[in-house]
């Protein structure tokens, strides 16, 4: 059942495992997380130095190169721009053999 508060959707009948991540998807997001650490190594710029060619906060970058939080597809735009690549980029990784 779909109820609203002031500003979301509220999706009463979830279960609290159904809106947590699994292992796959942790998985999912170290390997982002590993990539976006090559391409900054590549880089040879600094958390900072990318936050602030972009907008995105250096912690938060920290965090998605640790694979703690799950990027939307505005803020890998903002990584891309942050690393002076394309988005793509960021994505050429291998999916397939994450299990």
């Amino acid at each position: 059942m779909l109820k609203h508060n002031n500003v979301f959707p509220v999706f009463s009948d979830l279960s609290y495992q159904s809106i947590t991540m699994g292992e796959k998807e942790d998985k999912y997001l170290k390997r982002f997380g590993e990539r976006l650490e090559v391409l900054k190594e590549a880089s040879g710029l600094s958390y900072r130095k990318i936050a602030a060619n972009c907008n995105v906060e250096h912690s938060d970058i920290k965090r998605y190169v640790d694979g703690k939080i799950n990027p939307t597809l505005l803020t890998i735009i903002d990584l891309a721009k942050g690393l002076g690549i394309e988005p793509k980029e960021l994505l050429e990784v291998r999916w397939n053999d994450v299990e």
